[in-house]
């Protein structure tokens, strides 16, 4: 009678991941909420949105020079957390942004040359190529910035669908990797849509993972010769 052997195999159960109490969770200083008081969230990550024409890109540099400088945004919002800012201003040449920061630069009483703004020399970025995001991600270790911003969206990517989630997710779930992994605040310029919203933060252009995806949301509106700035956050309260 031929012997048979029996295995005795034990399953291996996975790895599990890290947990932690929330008690042991260390708290957040209520000093450290805000990057750009009422504006930006520390470390967050979030759009300037609105109608073609409406001063986004000089908004975006407006809140640039105020954290590079860590005087008030806009003459009114205090800058909690000053530093070095990385910018990516994809409609833009070198020389018409340079311009941009002199005049906002000399409006504070600042030289240009003390201004910590690094602009991203490069005529093509894309957020959904690999190689782009790991030299993005090398800039960023080079100047250690504490805003990132990057404008528009749309010359950022290539043939991915504004209106899919999938595809817009990808993009935006590496821009928060970026995020955590360089402790970066990251503001992001997009085009709002033709047809009115009855909330101006959900009238971004697209997949609903914009709104979805953003700690902090600025939309611009003109009537006529008056611009009006509608603010939201995910986690504190707004102006």
């Amino acid at each position: 009678m031929p012997s048979s052997t029996h295995t005795d195999s034990k399953k291996q159960s996975p790895q599990s991941l890290p947990i932690r109490r929330v008690a042991d969770v260390k708290a957040q200083p209520s000093d450290a909420t805000w990057l750009i008081e009422d504006l930006w969230l520390a470390g967050g990550v979030g759009l300037l949105g609105g109608q073609a024409k409406v001063c986004k890109t000089y908004l975006a540099a407006e809140l640039a020079v105020a954290v590079a400088t860590g005087q008030p945004a806009l003459g009114c919002y205090p800058t909690h957390r000053a530093g070095p800012v990385l910018f990516y201003g994809a409609e833009d040449s070198l020389p018409a942004l340079r311009n941009r920061f002199d005049g906002l630069a000399t409006s504070r009483g600042y030289d240009l040359q003390e201004l910590s703004v690094y602009l991203i020399d490069v005529p093509v970025l894309r957020l959904d190529r690999e190689e782009d995001l790991r030299r993005l991600r090398a800039a960023i270790d080079q100047c250690r910035p504490r805003l990132l911003v990057l404008d528009p969206f749309v010359r950022l990517v290539g043939r991915i669908d504004e209106n899919s989630s999938s595809d817009v997710s990808a993009v935006l779930g590496s821009l928060r990797a970026i995020q955590r992994d360089c402790e970066v605040a990251i503001l992001l310029v997009h085009h709002a849509r033709k047809s009115p919203a009855a909330n101006p933060n959900q009238a971004f252009r697209g997949s609903s993972d914009f709104a979805a995806w953003s700690d902090s949301n600025l939309f611009i509106m003109r009537k006529g010769d008056n611009l009006t700035l509608s603010v939201e956050h995910r986690s504190a309260r707004s102006p």
